[in-house]
């Protein structure tokens, strides 16, 4: 025989239901006094929260009264006290361990520093961390579709996987399905994204379009081998060139033209100075004349900035054009 739910669950689940399919506009005051629950039922609230209920119920709860429920505690084994953590963030680390439990003891905090997210000295931020993985995980299956030989549709309308939007706590309920497209999700959550791994279909304007409200921090691009893929990517890179410290390119094929295509991308106005701090380029072809030595152009870009804190080329291979 099933288990009767409790009076509190089935009023956690309406609640829940109605941060994920109530209508902002007219909410009659439900939000607010959810905001003023007794801490301990805001925290059983919390706990039954899908991605996608925590994220509404976060953002559109006042900073003065999230505040009320921000909490200090020393980290373990350490003598030094933390930055604040509120209990959202707590919360949010808990959805990141039951959705992604493989990548926990692996996952960086910062994927170009490669700072364990688990030192307690790091300062984390779960919410954005959730975040930037979802996008990544619509982006790859994206690609599955994108590039197919058939595909000659508009990447942001690509359609997301049902697993990946259950994964989040929205069910179709709504006549309206607002989360069925790529394109959704990078207007939702796409400012939460700071690093993106792209294969060469996504070299275009219209990825551009897609992380508009992104600030790029890191990009791994795979497969570029032809000036439709440069010219796309220079118009993510200059989109993002003040954000940009992190540039890695993987199974490519890389000209002199290719080099002065991403320098020119990430130039700044008025500034000789750039933030790439690791340049990486890996398995991949050099076509140069010269292999002897870099471009010119690549070799005053990587003297100029802070710069490199991290060059890294590993299994070039060098093919000699022939005059």
């Amino acid at each position: 025989m099933a288990e009767v739910p409790s009076l509190l669950t089935l009023c956690l689940d309406a609640l829940k239901d109605h941060i994920l399919y109530g209508d902002d506009d007219d909410d009659d005051g439900v939000l607010q006094g959810i905001y003023e629950l007794p801490a301990e039922l805001f925290d059983c609230l919390l706990r039954q929260l899908p991605a996608l209920a925590l994220h509404k119920l976060q953002s559109q709860m006042p900073s003065e009264v999230q505040s009320d429920f921000d909490i200090d505690y020393a980290c373990a084994g350490s003598g030094r006290k933390r930055t604040r953590h509120g209990k959202f963030d707590a919360a949010w680390k808990v959805l990141f361990y039951l959705r992604w439990p493989e990548l926990t003891e692996h996952l960086p905090y910062d994927p170009l520093a490669g700072k364990n997210v688990m030192e307690c000295e790091s300062i984390n931020d779960w919410r954005q961390k959730y975040w930037e993985m979802h996008v990544q995980n619509c982006f790859d299956a994206a690609a599955e579709r994108a590039m197919l030989p058939s595909f000659d549709g508009r990447i942001g309308e690509i359609i997301v996987p049902d697993a990946l939007i259950k994964a989040i706590g929205f069910q179709k309920k709504c006549s309206v399905y607002v989360y069925s497209r790529l394109h959704d999700h990078c207007q939702g959550f796409g400012a939460y994204t700071r690093f993106l791994r792209l294969p060469n279909v996504f070299c275009n304007v219209e990825t551009c379009h897609l992380l508009t409200n992104s600030r790029l921090q890191g990009l791994l691009v795979r497969r570029i081998c032809s000036k439709m893929h440069v010219d796309g990517l220079c118009k993510i890179l200059y989109q993002n060139r003040e954000t940009i410290t992190s540039l890695q390119f993987v199974n490519c094929n890389i000209s002199l033209d290719f080099f002065d295509a991403i320098c020119d991308a990430l130039a700044m106005e008025d500034s000789p100075i750039h933030g790439v701090k690791h340049f990486a380029v890996r398995s991949s072809k050099l076509i140069e004349s010269n292999p002897v030595s870099l471009p010119p152009k690549l070799v005053s870009f990587l003297s100029s900035g802070y710069l490199v804190s991290l060059l890294s080329w590993h299994s070039i291979v060098y093919n000699t054009l022939q005059s």
